[in-house]
């Protein structure tokens, strides 16, 4: 179990994990400038996603990996739910980093090469257990969010308020779809904490700290770029960071501040595999060869085919909405039995 600042810290980084790359350029390419009123509706849409989470936490009498002991239909299907969705997740943040490092830092070094470090340190903060990766995420939360918050402060010089005008020019339809992919995003990592039982009141404290700087950042961008631009570039959340310019000399730190988000997805893949290794009964071996595999299928296979790239891109937030879905679904349901019986 993760103590109160831990959970507080852990649930910081699962909250932004999936926006980089695919996340936040989806959201604008679909809403455009008008993306922060997807992000609003998206955020309430989130917290009553987030009730059911704390709500199944709450009633199951145990932890995910007892309470699907039995080996019945449901609980197999649950847990292959479960499987999914840890997969799916190590596969998109492993791509995004590494498509995100080839394009940007270094273009001419395989991708293979670039995650074989974060694939070694994910194998071993895995064999520490749950602890390490809290007490990690305790450490270095301070200093990910005061660097967001200067981020933020030192863009307003670029922003432009005149890119904002006129508001709600996207359709409706757009901007429900936006707030859909927003609340999947924000909340779905929120099931690898399903085993901390918390008070919903501080469950939502610990979201609302996380999405406030989501929303932050699509308004810098928004401010930045404005309407045409941010449906062009892949990572627009880097692209601001070359407009930062303080006193004329303090220039060209994109490569410095883009470290926060190895933080977000190093802390969400760490949480996967410790709940990969709760599914394997505790066992280090399996969970970090499947990672192995991922890596490796992601950077020789996927990245050389840019149409799978593609439609990995256009489908993951609507499978990960539909794992979601069925995951609450299913759980509510044999919780509700449970307690009947």
């Amino acid at each position: 179990m993760l103590t109160k600042n831990q959970n507080r810290s852990v649930s910081f980084f699962l909250t932004r994990a999936l926006f980089l790359g695919g996340g936040m350029s989806n959201i604008f390419a679909l809403c455009g400038k008008d993306a922060w009123i997807s992000a609003l509706l998206g955020v309430l849409l989130g917290i009553i996603f987030l009730y059911i989470i704390n709500y199944c936490s709450n009633k199951m009498p145990s932890n995910l990996n007892n309470f699907c002991q039995q080996k019945t239909f449901s609980n197999i299907f649950l847990k292959m739910l479960f499987f999914f969705l840890y997969t799916l997740m190590l596969l998109v943040n492993i791509l995004f980093l590494s498509t995100l490092v080839s394009a940007y830092y270094l273009s001419h070094t395989p991708s293979f090469l670039i995650c074989a470090p974060i694939v070694l340190l994910l194998i071993y903060i895995t064999s520490k257990g749950l602890k390490c990766v809290g007490r990690v995420a305790q450490i270095i939360f301070p200093l990910c969010l005061i660097v967001t918050i200067i981020k933020i402060l030192l863009l307003t010089d670029a922003a432009e308020l005149s890119f904002f005008l006129p508001i709600y020019t996207t359709s409706f339809g757009k901007i429900i779809l936006g707030a859909l992919f927003y609340a999947t995003l924000s909340i779905t990592p929120f099931l690898l904490l399903i085993d901390e039982k918390i008070s919903f009141k501080e469950a939502l404290g610990n979201y609302l700290i996380g999405t406030i700087t989501t929303i932050f950042v699509i308004v810098n961008i928004t401010s930045v770029l404005g309407d045409t631009l941010v449906r062009m570039f892949s990572y627009p959340e880097y692209a601001i960071l070359r407009k930062i310019e303080f006193f004329r000399f303090f220039e060209n730190v994109e490569n410095i501040l883009a470290f926060i988000w190895l933080g977000d997805l190093f802390i969400s893949m760490s949480l996967v595999m410790n709940r990969l290794k709760n599914l394997s009964k505790g066992n280090n071996f399996y969970p970090s060869l499947w990672l192995i595999i991922i890596a490796l299928f992601t950077t020789l296979f996927v990245e050389n085919h840019f149409n799978l790239i593609m439609i990995i891109y256009n489908t993951f937030i609507y499978a990960l909405f539909i794992l979601l879905v069925l995951i609450l679904i299913f759980l509510s349901l044999k919780i509700k039995r449970k307690n009947k019986s």
